[in-house]
């Protein structure tokens, strides 16, 4: 179950020092917002030396710490390759079973 919320996007629940931000899109024909969803985000404000003396890469590079950033979940890799794309969405174990179908 906490694998199939991970792929969903309903992951941890929000830190203690952060907060939920409401998304919404304007429609300016009408002035109606929609929402979109929730956005939790959290920032951390030191100064300048601190921030110096603990580095932080750029996105997910190294030093990827400060806040540790996970790698994305839940997202295919695409390849021009059938077998691989075919174990990207019916999963390896499927994907080899329809295989030795399709071959015998």
């Amino acid at each position: 179950l906490d694998q199939a919320r991970e792929l969903l996007g309903y992951g941890e629940a929000k830190n203690k020092d952060s907060e939920w931000l409401p998304m919404d899109k304007l429609d300016h024909a009408t002035g109606i917002r929609t929402k979109m969803g929730k956005l939790n985000i959290g920032i951390h404000i030191v100064p300048k030396t601190i921030a110096s003396s603990i580095p932080a890469g750029l996105g997910r590079t190294d030093p990827n710490a400060n806040p540790y950033l996970p790698p994305p979940s839940g997202r295919l890799k695409f390849s021009l390759n059938p077998f691989v794309m075919g174990s990207e969405l019916c999963g390896p174990k499927l994907c080899a079973q329809l295989t030795c179908c399709l071959i015998c």
